[in-house]
């Protein structure tokens, strides 16, 4: 089970343990650009915090095709959503 965590937990955690870890977390949504792949797919890329900092480049894949528009109105600047995160070693990234 993930255990509930603020920013700055979370980004020490990164730093210390140097592996794979979920967490859950309740954070705003600060900043959202579109990126595709390089197969053509969309993407968005967030920017989201809490009252003891902020992660960067926080990657919301689009699985469905046609959904983009849609996600980006759920995931609008200003919006809190509680969060369950995974952040991944292997491509240092949340």
């Amino acid at each position: 089970m993930s255990e509930f965590l603020k920013v700055k937990e979370i980004l020490t955690k990164i730093k210390e343990l140097k592996r794979d870890f979920s967490f859950k977390s309740s954070l705003q949504i600060t900043d959202q650009i579109t990126k595709t792949t390089q197969y053509g797919k969309p993407y968005l890329i967030l920017s989201m915090r809490d009252i003891t900092g902020e992660i960067p480049n926080v990657k919301k894949w689009i699985n469905e095709s046609g959904k983009l528009e849609q996600l980006r109105d759920v995931y609008n600047i200003g919006s809190i959503f509680e969060i369950r995160g995974k952040f991944d070693k292997k491509y240092s990234s949340i």
